[in-house]
């Protein structure tokens, strides 16, 4: 089912998480040109080009539907390839960083350095503060991440006591 207008509107909102000045300073960097695609004949990759787009819209240019329909296809799907291990100095997070996506800022990666810097990048004075606080008050944790359920395979062993024996699970004879 194709999302309305409005919906790609707030989706891509929602997605494109780098305010317009750190856009225009990251598209300016040897990185963020050295990752994408190129097409024959062109110099600049796709997403480069896009986080320009991308920039512009943030700007206040008129957006098309078919243009934010785009942008939210792509840092969904990229999203949702997310490689394991620290991702700060990767490919993927740069590309990602071309459509105005910077995965460093979502809640389960982003860093005390990296919220102060965002916060300052957006004017939020308190929020500045609280990230720079050392006062030894104590700071509200990251809830942390739940983890997967145990099946009955692995469930353990009551006070210690051993598992009896599984039986062998009978096999359906062929017609």
């Amino acid at each position: 089912m194709a999302e309305s207008e409005e919906d790609a509107t707030r989706a891509f909102r929602d997605l494109v998480n780098m305010n317009a000045a750190a856009l225009r300073r990251w598209l300016d960097t040897e990185e963020s040109r050295s990752v994408g695609m190129t097409h024959e004949g062109e110099h600049e990759a796709v997403g480069h080009q896009s986080g320009r787009r991308i920039l512009a819209i943030l700007e206040g240019e008129e957006a098309e539907e078919a243009f934010l329909h785009k942008v939210v296809g792509y840092v969904r799907r990229h999203l949702a390839q997310r490689p394991d291990g620290e991702i700060e100095h990767t490919r993927w997070r740069y590309s990602l960083m071309n459509w105005g996506h910077d995965p460093m800022q979502d809640s389960d990666t982003q860093s005390e350095a990296h919220a102060a810097q965002d916060a300052a990048e957006q004017g939020d004075e308190t929020a500045m503060q609280d990230t720079q606080q050392d006062d030894g008050a104590t700071r509200e944790e990251p809830a942390p991440r739940r983890r997967a359920t145990r099946t009955r395979r692995a469930a353990p062993e009551a006070d210690g006591a051993e598992a009896a024996p599984r039986k062998p699970r009978a096999r359906r004879a062929a017609a």
